[in-house]
């Protein structure tokens, strides 16, 4: 029996162990001979070793949250594995990939490995996809339920965040005010894809979930699960409640799977799937499947109306109008922190709507109360709502001190009138403006003589707004073409612009429509210097090279963290194209950028090359 080295626990090296080679000669059957032995080497193949697995949590989670599942069945399997590791709850992708890197690199020197297989869930999954874009030392990169397309629920949240900045320099839930909710937006996932790739020496195995929650057969009671339809409708169905089928499998180059659950079995809930038997041995006994294909962004069912922020004291009370202007089905939600606030509905004909009504009549409202990330959520659902004007009530019920901060808005379940809002260029320079269109249609058929306006939360938290006009004069580009437009002129300081895109129109009723949009400014220039190239050879087989390395150096006009995008293009087009975050400093700054050297190789062209 092997002598394996001990497992030297979490942080620590893994030192080696002796193993004793004895011989022993039967002189019994030949006394008389005279005897010797020599041993020049001795070696043991291992055919076939399980890599250690190192797992990363999602947000507002830790490592406990394997236990259930994971790390059971691993030691079961003999596998060894590492899941100590501490995510930043609200940090951004970049920061949390140089904690993965420096854990995957204390995994290899506690098991004495030099590559090790990834497990990641929920946003962890973006962290280890970003690590491992440029990582030598993964083989296996395994999401679970990854937004790689973002999810629409962060482009929900981040109008929440822009509302409330509106009437409190102050944030409904902590979450959304982070950078990791910026990056988990739909615009920022989209530019994030643009530069990144996948490496093409990593495999990638993504599940997805795709929970449905059984209430077909209780089409007249809305309390069914109330609060996960509402997420669905919202986040995208087919789809785990917070992230949708389309963006875990976004990317082409992975491998797909999709763990479904119904009803009480809720195991392809967000938070559920990595505590799931079913999804470990799906996993484990998956095939490379799906590679080529990739989901696109699905048309979300629901649009959103305008959102109402305010603040209460205990014992006080908020009102507030809210147009709802024809849906079948309309869900209106209630965040706040952890203070216990009430909340209630007035219909235009002065019907009240509270969690007693919907009790009371499960045929036409249903209501469900629940935490959600770090505070609170209460929704309403409800089934053909009159057409007006709703009035929204939200009372101090339990205010611990001060005033409490909450949104409001409105979810209409596929309404004729919907809104389309972007930006002509989502990344500029600074001083370069930010040009948002807004597009309202009614059946597909533009909507003329609405009020559209931008607000836009700057870089340092205040908010400017921008208006947008349908009269040809630029930047508009037409007339009465229903494309509504206008431009940020201030775009000085560096970082990201969210707005929340609005139209308030009043035919064939009043109408409010918003819709999130990202946009980036850059303050800097950076200059390149002392460039040189490095061929590596990484496996000895003296046959060719498995990377070009080339290095420069690089000074910023003011230090910062930097996205670094290298493109190496040969003499007949053939190009390959590598990015990394870097800090540069304001002085020369040591950068390297790899290259794959079997693609240099497949495409046969000699150079010179093209950086």
């Amino acid at each position: 029996m092997l002598n394996f080295p001990s497992d030297p626990g979490a942080g620590g090296t893994v030192q080696p162990a002796d193993n004793v080679i004895s011989v022993e000669i039967d002189l019994l059957q030949n006394p008389d001979r005279s005897w010797c032995v020599s041993f020049d080497w001795a070696a043991i193949q291992l055919r076939q070793a399980p890599r250690p697995v190192v797992l990363f949590h999602g947000l507002l989670s830790d490592g406990a949250a394997w236990t259930s599942q994971w790390t059971t069945r691993l030691d079961a399997l003999g596998i060894p594995h590492d899941s100590s590791a501490t995510l930043g709850d609200y940090a951004s992708i970049q920061s949390n990939a140089d904690s993965v890197a420096a854990r995957v690199a204390a995994a290899r020197a506690r098991f004495g490995v030099r590559e090790v297989d990834v497990v990641a869930h929920s946003k962890g999954g973006l962290d280890a996809r970003h690590y491992a874009e440029t990582a030598a030392d993964v083989v296996d990169v395994i999401q679970i339920a990854a937004p790689n397309g973002g999810t629409p629920l962060a482009d929900v949240g981040q109008l929440a965040s822009i509302a409330a900045l509106s009437v409190s320099n102050t944030v409904v839930l902590n979450y959304f005010a982070s950078e990791a909710a910026v990056q988990l937006t739909t615009d920022y996932m989209a530019t994030y894809n643009s530069v990144h790739g996948l490496n093409g020496d990593v495999r990638y195995t993504v599940s997805a979930g795709d929970y449905d929650p059984a209430c077909a057969a209780a089409a007249a009671d809305l309390s069914c699960r109330t609060l996960d339809r509402m997420l669905l409708a919202v986040a995208g169905a087919p789809g785990d409640t917070i992230v949708p089928q389309w963006s875990a499998h976004h990317l082409a180059g992975t491998s797909k799977l999709t763990h479904s659950s119904a009803g009480a079995d809720e195991s392809a809930k967000h938070r559920l799937l990595i505590e799931s038997a079913d999804v470990f041995d799906q996993i484990r006994g998956s095939v490379t499947t799906n590679l080529g294909t990739s989901l696109a962004a699905a048309e979300p069912d629901c649009q959103i109306t305008l959102f109402l922020a305010g603040t209460v004291a205990q014992g006080g009370a908020f009102s507030a109008s809210l147009d709802l202007d024809g849906t079948a089905e309309a869900y209106v939600v209630l965040l706040h922190p952890t203070d216990a606030l009430g909340f209630a509905l007035a219909s235009p004909d002065g019907t009240v709507v509270d969690p007693a009504y919907a009790a009371g009549n499960p045929a036409v409202a249903g209501y469900e109360a629940a935490d959600f990330y770090d505070g609170k959520i209460a929704v309403y659902d409800l089934v053909d709502p009159a057409v007006g004007t709703w009035t929204v009530r939200v009372a101090g019920d339990a205010v611990a001190a001060g005033e409490s901060a909450f949104v409001v808005n409105a979810f209409l379940y596929q309404p004729d009138i919907r809104l389309e809002a972007s930006l002509a260029t989502p990344a500029v320079l600074a001083g370069t403006p930010l040009v948002y269109l807004a597009a309202p249609t009614d059946a597909g058929t533009p909507i003329l003589g609405v009020t559209a306006t931008a607000t836009v939360a700057l870089p340092d938290g205040t908010l400017a707004t921008v208006t947008l006009l349908d009269d040809g004069v630029a930047p508009d580009t037409a007339a009465d073409d229903g494309v509504y437009t206008g431009r940020l002129l201030d775009t000085s300081q560096s970082g990201n612009y969210r707005a929340a895109v609005t139209v308030e129109g009043t035919a064939p009723t009043a109408f409010t429509r918003q819709a999130f949009v990202l946009g980036t400014a850059s303050t800097t220039t950076v200059a390149s210097s002392a460039f040189s190239e490095n061929p590596r050879d990484t496996d000895d087989d003296d046959t060719w090279y498995n990377y070009l390395d080339i290095g420069f150096d690089l000074a910023a006009e003011y230090a910062g963290d930097f996205l670094l995008t290298a493109t190496l293009t040969d003499g007949a087009g053939n190009a390959q194209t590598v990015s990394q975050p870097v800090t540069i400093a304001t002085t020369a700054t040591p950068v390297t950028v790899t290259f794959d050297g079997r693609t240099i190789y497949d495409n046969g062209v000699d150079g010179p090359y093209t950086l």
